[in-house]
This record gives structure tokens, C-alpha cells and sequence, in this order.
């Protein structure tokens, strides 16, 4: 499914509509065509998905599955559609609580899964997004020192021993609370369901996820 933005793109959309600069010598300038490629064929492959609801070929469901975002927002990787990803992160924290390696070993496992990959990503920089715009003050600057944190030990290939991987499913699990609210209708009672289930949030970070040291 991967190579359908590019292909799609190349072959089939008019080059007086289609705007993917070219320059293969630049990774930098390759990522951004392929975030290019994808928010083009989006469009195509929606159309399709809403084609097929409305004449009652699969569910609501079944469409959100298959609907792919618009990959024209400011995430730095491309966004596929849901039926390439669900599941994969519980997957990935089923090896993160496995590992007995290094950082490397554990990437090279989940990267065997290409889609776990990405899901993985997404997954990261979606929670660093989320947590940024929900919060202001102290709780931006932390949000930011726990992520730089994380990247500068992704960098080092540190990353096990700056996270306790084993509390990866109660991070999920608070993330995924806060999530339940924040796609609900806001009403006050949410609005502080919604401000206690951030503090939770924060607390299993920086007590239980987060090496002391930090």
C-alpha cells in the first residue's frame, strides 16, 4: 500500500495539477514528496472509501478503518490509514516488554513490521502534539524536557535505560483515558475528568515511565 501515493501520483494525476517538487539527491526534500505524494492520493483513495459507504458496501466503522488522513498538517511522517495500524502498538509494547537488549535490537525487531514502524512514530509524535496543545506554562515545559529527554536519548541509543519499558501499558493506559475524553463533547464534568486524567498522565510518566535520574 505504500507505494500506491507515489505510483498513483506519477502516473495518473495530471502535471498541471500535481505540485511534488523533485529532487532525488535530498532525503529531506524525498520525505516531503512522499508527505506530498500521500496528501494527493488521499484525496483519490477517500473519495473511493466514501463511494463505498454511501452505497452501503461496508459500515461506519469499516470506513473510518479505511479512510486515510490528509497528511497536509504539520506531523512529520506520513499518516496511513487505520486497517494498516491497529493493533500494531500493542503489539510493539509486547516486544518493548520482552526486550532484554538494547535499543537497537528492539527497533531492528519492531522495524521487521514496517507498519509497526510507523505506527510506532506516528504514535509519538501524535501523544508530543496532543500533550503540547493541551497544556500551557509548566506544563508545556515539561511536556517539552521529557520529550527532548527522550529524543536526546534515542540519539545516544539510551533509550531502555532512560525508560522503564515495563510501565509501557499503564502509560497506554492513562493516554488512552485522557484520549476517551478529549473525543467526547466537552461539558464542565469532562472538562475536569479531562484536566485530572493529564495530571495522571504526568504522574506515571515522570514516577514510573522516567528514570529517576531525570
Amino acid at each position: 500500500f505504500e507505494s500506491f501515493p507515489e505510483a498513483f501520483v506519477k502516473q495518473l494525476v495530471s502535471p498541471r495539477i500535481k505540485r511534488v517538487p523533485f529532487h532525488p539527491q535530498s532525503s529531506e526534500v524525498s520525505h516531503e514528496n512522499n508527505k506530498a505524494y500521500a496528501a494527493t492520493f488521499s484525496l483519490f483513495w477517500n473519495e473511493i472509501i466514501k463511494s463505498l459507504r454511501e452505497e452501503d458496501y461496508i459500515s461506519n466503522r469499516e470506513m473510518d478503518l479505511l479512510s486515510m488522513p490528509s497528511n497536509t498538517g504539520s506531523l512529520k511522517l506520513v499518516q496511513w490509514p487505520l486497517f494498516l495500524l491497529s493493533s500494531k502498538i500493542l503489539l510493539a509494547v509486547d516486544l518493548a516488554l520482552d526486550c532484554k537488549d538494547t535499543q537497537g535490537y528492539l527497533w531492528n525487531q519492531i522495524s521487521k513490521d514496517e507498519y509497526m514502524a510507523y505506527a510506532v512514530q506516528e504514535c509519538y509524535f501524535s501523544i508530543e502534539k496532543i500533550l503540547h496543545s493541551l497544556v500551557d506554562g509548566e506544563g508545556r515545559l515539561w511536556v517539552e524536557r521529557v520529550f527532548r529527554e527522550i529524543n536526546s536519548s534515542i540519539s545516544e541509543r539510551s533509550l531502555v535505560i532512560t525508560l522503564s519499558l515495563k510501565k509501557l501499558p499503564m502509560v497506554l493506559s492513562r493516554f488512552t483515558a485522557l484520549t476517551g475524553l478529549l473525543i467526547r463533547d466537552p461539558t464542565p464534568d469532562l472538562a475536569k475528568g479531562a484536566a485530572k486524567a493529564v495530571y495522571d498522565f504526568y504522574d506515571v510518566v515522570t514516577h514510573e515511565l522516567l528514570s529517576s535520574d531525570l
